[in-house]
């Protein structure tokens, strides 16, 4: 969805804020904003729209608000002066060629939703607990895709398992224009997956026009590692962002308020866009990176 900024109550938009909405965990991801910083009232047009889409967030229940700018980029320099309080660094890599086939690993197991309670302690042993407070969440479903990406063909997943317990989680997202790689591992079990990894990689085959790519948060050590034995190569660092909201009780239903400085309009944004928009926003024309600027780009 997007939400349209109206400076001093003109008729046309001084800029806007693009979003992904997860209902169920109450958290707003923002995927594209503008105009970019560094031009003209742009900063005091940056604050405005954060201010005004943080009173809206909390006016319909949302509890988080996400980002994922550059790190040390004047983008993140914005959203840190709006109270976004950074969770993490990551890491993100990308892979543009194929890898043989590998055995699939004795102790790797498809997943089944039946488990997902265990995948939440895995989560708790694998995300520091400074991180966790951060997001305000012990639960590894909180954080995570709908139930209806999960459902989807898109989307495949693996558990490795140790004592009956998982020691390691792989989920393998298929989109148009690329494939995701997101990998949870024990600490003390992040050096043993190395062929857990290359299995689920060699499953498909990312090439110049459909990468691969897998973003490695900075507590994750000895992943990044892994991934460079398998050909990956780093291309860009990022900084996780949150904003932590006060709701309502009740939440009123999305609706154009004329009177408001920031009105919806459905752009019908579809899940993964920030990450569609990191990757792809590189072939974009000239003149669409003059119109509008994404979150994550140069």
């Amino acid at each position: 969805m997007t939400w349209l900024y109206h400076q001093n109550d003109a008729a046309a938009a001084s800029g806007y804020a693009q979003i992904h909405c997860d209902p169920i965990a109450k958290i707003w991801s923002l995927t594209s904003i503008a105009p970019e910083i560094g031009s003209g009232d742009s900063k005091a047009i940056w604050q405005a729209l954060l201010r005004h889409l943080a009173q809206k967030a909390a006016s319909h229940g949302v509890e988080q608000i996400h980002a994922h700018p550059i790190r040390g980029s004047l983008e993140e320099e914005a959203l840190v002066q709006n109270l976004y309080c950074r969770a993490c660094a990551e890491q993100l890599f990308t892979l543009n060629r194929p890898l043989a086939y590998r055995k699939r690993p004795a102790d790797l197991h498809t997943f089944v939703l039946t488990g997902r309670w265990q995948l939440s302690e895995l989560y708790r042993h694998s995300v520091p607990a400074g991180v966790r407070a951060v997001l305000q969440t012990s639960s590894f479903l909180s954080i995570e895709d709908t139930p209806f990406d999960r459902l989807s063909w898109r989307v495949s997943e693996w558990v490795a398992v140790d004592d009956e317990s998982p020691y390691a989680y792989l989920r393998l997202t298929r989109i148009k224009a690329n494939y995701w790689l997101y990998v949870l591992v024990r600490p003390d079990r992040r050096g043993d997956i190395l062929d857990h990894i290359a299995y689920v990689v060699s499953l498909e085959h990312p090439s110049n026009t459909k990468p691969l790519f897998c973003l490695v948060p900075d507590y994750a050590i000895g992943i990044s590692w892994l991934l460079r034995q398998l050909g990956f190569s780093e291309i860009q660092e990022y900084s996780h962002l949150v904003k932590q909201l006060a709701t309502r009780v009740s939440a009123p239903s999305f609706v154009n308020n004329p009177a408001s400085a920031l009105q919806y309009r459905d752009a019908g944004t579809p899940a993964f866009l920030m990450r569609r928009i990191i990757t792809e926003g590189i072939d974009r024309s000239r003149e669409d990176k003059e119109s509008e600027y994404a979150l994550g780009n140069n």
